[in-house]
């Protein structure tokens, strides 16, 4: 039997995420009155272009990611070239749609939109009954303060990372213009909210099985903006997949498993990734395929039923893996069948270091996989993710990692051989949060500018490295 639904309409956000780095002020409405020269120019369509046509490289504005991203950031200039896509917030649609709710979602980061005061009016003439603002702990300030002016006019809902069980409690009490707190993942929540419309905190409800929904909501102006462009030559756009939704393995810094998806994981059948692989290429001209998963090479047999699909769509495609979950045999196969791409989460070379924050990696044979690919594949795309201020790490650690990077030819200014070097940032909800704060006293880590995994965090404050 169906459920009776209430005519409701839901508007979701990814609101535009603009502050200073210097001051850490954001850059917001009257708060903008601040930076006169950049007021007029933050709040015209051309903003970011037109700001840095105007001012020096040196101003501070820094220009952040948020949904979508795993690792929300900020940078000092507009990343043409990464623009993660919103997928809780398109599948939370598209499950809404499906039950007869009617959706909207406002993608500020895809569409280059900074200013505060046109998303607040923009949503106005919509006249939502429930704004869901998915929010990062990066951005905590701003996402507070936006979903207080965003009560003034409409019930609000504050959704994603941020509010997990070690936030939630904390938020709900402080911020009572905010009517619904949606702990993590928030598609099964964002129902709930809906049908009971109760006033508060709403527990993680996970979908158990992504196959089992709709596909994520592509319809959406910018949908088709959302980009990571980190392989050389590749034909646009770009779909950004998912192949499976979680990770196995319990890595104390990473945020997702265990604040968006309690650690679960839901790992999807080949044919359906297929079907709808050729369902959003038919629609939208999409030219090659990146697999943003959690870990994508989940299941071995799983793997190479996949290979075979992608090699009959004839696509180009890329992968976010781990490089201890495959043998040799099965990336070579990925690369026969079209995958031009992979991206590996190392974090560190020093096994000690690895064990500490928990990675998995428990032997240094983990390590030839890649050393044997990245000689036997020139041509083909592999970037590393890797990380400074990680527990246990000392400066000698570190310097040691950089050389195995650049024996490895990571460092020959190679466009196929990248790496990237974060901070390493114990975000609220996850197991490293929690042991730092044991050891600190969370009075010490509640400043949220010290979050941003692009510059100095809160590790380096704590000297934890």
């Amino acid at each position: 039997m169906r459920m009776n639904i209430p005519q409701c309409k839901i508007v979701l956000v990814n609101a535009p995420f603009v502050r200073h780095g210097d001051s850490g002020v954001f850059l917001g409405l009257d708060r903008l009155v601040q930076y006169d020269l950049l007021k007029e120019s933050f709040c015209s369509s051309n903003g970011p272009e037109i700001a840095h046509s105007l001012l020096p490289y040196s101003t501070g504005i820094r220009y952040g990611v948020r949904a979508g991203s795993r690792w929300p950031h900020t940078a000092e200039r507009v990343n043409y070239n990464y623009v993660p896509f919103p997928f809780i917030m398109a599948y939370t649609s598209a499950f809404l749609r499906k039950n007869g709710i009617e959706t909207e979602i406002i993608d500020c980061v895809a569409i280059r939109q900074y200013s505060y005061d046109t998303l607040l009016n923009d949503l106005k003439k919509r006249k939502p009954d429930i704004v869901i603002v998915e929010g990062s702990y990066s951005s905590i300030d701003i996402d507070l303060w936006l979903c207080n002016m965003i009560s003034a006019f409409s019930e609000v809902a504050l959704a994603g990372p941020c509010v997990n069980d070690f936030t939630a409690k904390e938020l709900c009490a402080e911020h009572p213009a905010i009517r619904y707190f949606l702990k993590g993942e928030y598609i099964n929540s964002a129902l709930e909210m809906v049908l009971t419309r109760r006033a508060g905190i709403y527990e993680l409800d996970v979908v158990k099985d992504l196959d089992s929904i709709p596909t994520p909501d592509r319809t959406f102006f910018g949908a088709q903006l959302a980009r990571d462009y980190w392989i050389p030559n590749m034909p646009v756009p770009q779909l950004q997949m998912w192949g499976s939704k979680g990770c196995a393995f319990r890595c104390s810094f990473c945020l997702w498993p265990s604040t968006m998806y309690g650690n679960n994981v839901s790992l999807r059948d080949p044919k359906y990734i297929a079907k709808e692989i050729a369902t959003d290429v038919k629609c939208c001209g999409y030219q090659h395929v990146y697999f943003d998963d959690d870990t994508f090479n989940i299941g071995n047999e799983r793997i190479e039923k996949l290979c075979l699909y992608m090699k009959e769509l004839g696509l180009p495609w890329g992968i976010m893996a781990r490089i201890d979950t495959s043998p040799l045999e099965l990336f070579e196969k990925m690369i026969s069948c079209g995958c031009v791409g992979m991206k590996f989460g190392i974090e560190s070379f020093n096994l000690d270091v690895l064990k500490r924050i928990n990675k998995g990696f428990s032997s240094r044979k983990t390590f030839d996989t890649l050393r044997r690919l990245t000689r036997q594949y020139p041509r083909v795309k592999f970037h590393l993710t890797t990380m400074r201020n990680l527990p246990g790490q000392t400066d000698a650690i570190f310097e040691q990692d950089q050389k195995i990077l650049k024996n490895l030819g990571f460092m020959e200014n190679n466009p196929y051989r990248t790496f990237q070097l974060s901070s390493c940032v114990p975000f609220p909800g996850t197991p490293l949060y929690a042991e730092t704060a044991k050891r600190h006293g969370k009075e010490k880590m509640e400043d949220c500018l010290r979050y941003d995994g692009t510059q100095d965090t809160i590790m380096q404050d704590l000297h934890m490295a």
